[in-house]
């Protein structure tokens, strides 16, 4: 589970694990069953398919190709998408539910229906989970809007782990997240727990791992995503030099993929030699960026 404040890249990071699952792995970890097709879902309770596609799409576009996809229609991106998101072995469904009536019963229905058209779910990702709807689990839950949202959460990790799939989402945090970042205080993520969840501060209980995300500016006014990571159950010998990395916003590309390249993250947005040297970063609302020409979300 991914914890950020409004318009500080959750979305951003739920759409991008996504293809990263079909990009650079094979299914070999799935039952083996010939007859089934690894599929990764991503399912938006916020955006319209559409425009996750499009983001998608041109984001790894841009990404891999090192250049942009501003001369290229939507369909060519995704056609060129499609060739890479498969090349493993992938298919990747992204769909559009209503929150106010998608609950966890229907996510089950969901996950089965793919299941009867011959997929086996790799990777399921919801943005966000804390849309949904909260009827549906049980009726001492449904009392208590915090009890009901730590329920929900709890189906979901549940029911994905009996069936081997992989789940991703993410989750606001407080008003006292905001009141922190309002406050002037450099590395914010570094300061964040789960008392600064919105909702439920259960939600940290029920998932296996944990990160605090924010998009922070250094002194240059160079933006990166700053990520801490917090709980991660069975794994206790990370170093506390490990648990946190920022990832600086190229100025077209935005967040550029570094799998088996050099590594593009820093650990001290404030020393970074990059930004010194120019580099700039994104505007401070970048939802607002064109989806037609930006890697920004």
């Amino acid at each position: 589970m991914f914890y950020a404040l409004p318009h500080n890249y959750k979305s951003g990071m739920i759409m991008s694990i996504s293809g990263w699952v079909a990009l650079y792995n094979t299914p070999t970890q799935l039952t083996g069953n010939g007859d089934k097709k690894a599929l990764v879902l991503l399912i938006s309770l916020e955006n319209e398919a559409y425009q996750n596609a499009v983001w998608m799409f041109r984001h790894f576009y841009e990404t891999q190709m090192m250049m942009s996809s501003a001369h290229l229609t939507d369909e060519e991106v995704a056609d060129w998408t499609y060739t890479a998101f498969s090349a493993k072995g992938f298919t990747l469904i992204i769909e559009r539910h209503k929150p106010n009536v998608f609950n966890y019963p229907a996510f089950v229905k969901c996950v089965e229906a793919h299941e009867a058209s011959g997929y086996e779910i790799a990777l399921a990702a919801i943005d966000y989970p804390n849309l949904m709807a909260k009827d549906g689990i049980t009726h001492e839950a449904a009392q208590r809007h915090d009890l009901a949202v730590r329920a929900l959460i709890s189906a979901l990790c549940n029911y994905t782990k009996s069936k081997g799939i992989t789940f991703v989402g993410a989750h606001p945090l407080h008003r006292k997240a905001k009141e922190l970042v309002s406050s002037g205080i450099t590395n914010v993520v570094k300061r964040l727990d789960s008392s600064h969840l919105a909702d439920s501060f259960d939600v940290a209980r029920e998932v296996d791992f944990e990160a605090f995300i924010h998009i922070e500016r250094n002194l240059d006014g160079t933006a990166y995503l700053t990520m801490q990571r917090g709980k991660h159950r069975y794994v206790d010998d990370t170093p506390q030099t490990h648990q946190y990395c920022a990832y600086r916003f190229h100025p077209q590309f935005g967040i550029r993929d570094d799998l088996l390249l050099t590594p593009e993250f820093v650990t001290d947005i404030y020393d970074d030699p990059l930004s010194k040297a120019g580099a700039t970063g994104i505007p401070n609302q970048p939802e607002e960026y064109d989806f037609q020409t930006m890697s920004v979300f």
